[in-house]
């Protein structure tokens, strides 16, 4: 089995060719278990490493896979690789050879691709006429895989991780024609097993109606996230002609919709990419998540530097910046508003805003309130330091003048008044004399009685004792 090789795999060996050796030329993830009878091997670089292949070995059946089994693959050089196999065996005249290609020769529509296809199916029907091979030619839908790197389904994968967005050349009722690899096996072995000289070129259906709308749909329910483009520029086919030869000869059928196991294809995918089911890379996302650039730097600097009306109006000039950015990438006002997931960047601007611009808000009253009460304080303060002066002399004696007292206990009855006195004592005796007599030695002006001092305190300051009290 050589050519397009990527899309078999282990399970779809044991299908196709149960209880047979066989070896696969270039799939590089296809492992050599000699117990199963699979041989892998990387493709012959050179014409002499390809020839001493053919020596070495027997082969029963020989299988190439085309480059045009691959949806929007690249198929240079392959002409001048089917013409190297047919010319290595072109002596074998027990070898069955099957050359799988791809619907472009079913299309009712004939492009330069279709061109290049039936050139390479002549090819092979003149090798087989000229040199009496066993050969027959096998057009089929176009095979897929979620590991395979330069698959269609790998692609599309990759871009919904990467960019958030799928352009679809296709307009949205363009037929998908899709083969599963396990139904393909399974023809194989039918194939095979009751071979047909007189058939030369068979057709496989399309029995499965899915259109690239549908495809888009199964995606996003996938990733809600996805963004989806459909630009129609692409010709639309369609495979008008129906063989029956295979359903009725071979009793075959294909059984799997690519649509249908499209969730498990995609569990693939992330497996094989090490991404956990579910995870989002929102900072990749360009579709929904546009919230995350420079649109939210915006809102937040105006929000946050003039408050919350401004907060709202960078929001709303965002939004409306985002609707272009959504209507310049084809995305019509139907398809925005109907999933509602596609609300969530502009619900996250205006949060922005309302948020950043609180914030400011609260923190301005907040600053207001404070500076304000810190004046009040401060006032409070110079006005209490204006009357300690005017109740201190400078040598620290108490003013004892009735007009002060009648001040204080009429004017500010709650403040307590604070009296410092200078001892040059050093003796506790004499402190706590001194205090006794500042305690009583003073009438309140308006009781007629000796005013009460409390809170008596003796601190040493500039090397003399200072005595300080509090009268009521």
């Amino acid at each position: 089995m050589t050519g397009n090789t990527s899309y078999i795999t282990n399970e779809f060996l044991e299908e196709a060719f149960p209880e047979s050796k066989v070896m696969v030329l270039g799939n590089k993830k296809l492992k050599t278990l000699r117990k199963k009878g699979i041989i892998s091997r990387p493709f012959s670089e050179t014409e002499q490493e390809l020839a001493d292949i053919f020596r070495t070995y027997e082969f029963e059946a020989v299988v190439y896979f085309s480059n045009y089994l691959t949806f929007h693959g690249e198929a240079e050089g392959e002409a001048e690789t089917i013409r190297k196999i047919l010319q290595y065996c072109k002596n074998k005249e027990d070898c069955h050879i099957l050359y799988l290609t791809g619907p472009e020769a079913l299309f009712d529509k004939p492009t330069g691709k279709t061109l290049l296809v039936r050139s390479a199916e002549d090819l092979c029907l003149s090798y087989a006429r000229m040199y009496g091979l066993q050969l027959k030619i096998v057009r089929m839908p176009y095979l897929y895989s979620a590991v395979y790197e330069k698959d269609y389904i790998y692609k599309v994968f990759s871009e919904i991780q990467e960019n958030g967005k799928i352009t679809f050349k296709e307009g949205k009722d363009q037929q998908l024609f899709f083969l599963c690899g396990m139904d393909l096996a399974r023809l194989l072995y039918k194939l095979y097993d009751n071979w047909n000289e007189n058939e030369k070129i068979l057709e496989v259906p399309a029995v499965f109606k899915d259109t690239v709308w549908d495809f888009g749909e199964k995606l996003e329910k996938l990733e809600p996230h996805v963004q989806l483009i459909y630009e129609n520029t692409a010709v639309q086919e369609n495979i008008t002609r129906k063989d029956p030869v295979i359903r009725q000869r071979y009793g075959w059928f294909p059984v799997i919709s690519m649509t249908e196991e499209l969730s498990e294809l995609y569990g693939q995918y992330q497996e094989a990419r090490g991404i956990k089911p579910g995870k989002l890379d929102v900072l990749k996302s360009q579709a929904q998540f546009k919230m995350i650039d420079l649109r939210v730097v915006f809102i937040v600097i105006f929000g946050s530097l003039y408050g919350l009306n401004y907060g709202i109006a960078a929001a709303a000039a965002e939004s409306v910046s985002l609707l272009g950015a959504y209507a310049a990438e084809g995305n019509n006002w139907y398809t925005l508003f109907y999933e509602p997931s596609n609300w969530i960047p502009f619900i996250f601007y205006f949060t922005t805003g309302a948020v950043c611009g609180y914030v400011r808000r609260k923190n301005k009253e907040n600053t207001e309130f404070i500076m304000g009460k810190n004046k009040l304080i401060q006032e409070k303060f110079l006005f209490m330091r204006q009357l300690y002066q005017e109740t201190l002399q400078p040598e620290g004696e108490i003013i004892e003048k009735k007009e002060i007292d009648m001040l204080l206990t009429s004017v500010l009855p709650k403040i307590q008044v604070v009296t410092r006195t200078v001892l040059d004592t050093d003796e506790i005796k004499n402190l706590l004399k001194e205090g006794y007599r500042l305690s009583v030695g003073i009438e309140d002006p308006m009781t007629k009685k000796p005013s009460l001092r409390l809170a008596m305190e003796c601190a040493y300051e500039n090397g003399r004792n200072i005595l300080w009290g509090n009268r009521l």
